[in-house]
């Protein structure tokens, strides 16, 4: 058995964890919580998720393009409507005469 295992916390993130997998070449990693081992992650777990962090960040990517395109579009119509108001005038209304310098 190795002397020194390295372990890690269950609350430390999948990066602290991947880069002393890294460092120390461990292949399966040892989950510590109350100085009991809880579980072991591996690098079959670390390549999963970063597959399914992958495929989270492009879907987050394409629902930010989305997002941003109809926001962009209500905004134009929005703003077509505050236009089209500003120029409306209201039915009975008289027109406002204006001098004529000779």
């Amino acid at each position: 058995m190795t002397p020194q295992i390295k372990t890690i916390h269950a609350l430390d993130s999948l990066e602290k964890a991947a880069e002393i997998m890294k460092e120390h070449n461990i292949k399966k990693h040892p989950v510590v919580l109350n100085n009991e081992i809880v579980g072991i992650i591996t690098e079959t777990d670390m390549s999963r998720t970063i597959y399914a962090f992958s495929v989270a960040i492009d879907e987050l990517t394409q629902l930010y393009c989305d997002s941003k395109k109809t926001i962009e579009k209500m905004m134009d119509d929005w703003g077509n409507i505050v236009v089209s108001l500003k120029n409306y005038k209201k039915l009975g209304e008289p027109e406002q005469e204006t001098e004529v310098e000779v």
